[in-house]
């Protein structure tokens, strides 16, 4: 679970940061917005449907 936390923060703040340098702070809420439906797996053949991977119990 808090590996799959860090990943979800990491691509946020890469994305982010992207973001910025390439429009600024518009860019960059951009980026996070873009990033996160992409770490959590937006199905766009069905829309706003997420994969809910964050609630999925770890392997043993």
């Amino acid at each position: 679970m808090i590996a799959r936390i860090l990943f979800l923060a990491a691509v946020l703040l890469l994305a982010g940061l992207a973001g910025w340098l390439l429009g600024g702070w518009p860019g960059a809420l951009t980026g996070v917005v873009l990033g996160s439906l992409l770490a959590l797996g937006v199905d766009s053949r069905r829309g706003l449907r997420f994969n809910h991977w964050l609630a999925a119990p770890d392997a043993a």
